[in-house]
């Protein structure tokens, strides 16, 4: 995923994960390179109606989605949802 973020623009939100410190403890630790945001007060998860983790969603230029799933994916996995969406 860090290699996709190189080509894309991407972050990350981070759901009750703890507090900002431990949230960039635990991503530096992890070797995590590019932007995530804590979403102390599940404002991006009210949002975006999250019911279930991991999530993920691919927006346009307008900040629409045009693609959402739940569940694990790999950096391919993103790929292939960026290409449906007609984004990559």
């Amino acid at each position: 995923v860090n290699t996709l973020a190189n080509e894309v623009p991407m972050i990350t939100v981070a759901m009750q994960s703890g507090t900002p410190e431990e949230v960039r403890d635990y991503l530096k630790q992890q070797g995590v390179a590019y932007p995530v945001v804590n979403d102390e007060r599940s404002w991006f998860s009210n949002q975006y109606k999250v019911k279930a983790v991991p999530a993920s969603f691919i927006l346009d230029g307008e900040g629409r989605v045009r693609f959402a799933t739940r569940g694990y994916t790999t950096g391919w996995g993103l790929r292939i949802r960026l290409w449906l969406a007609g984004l990559f």
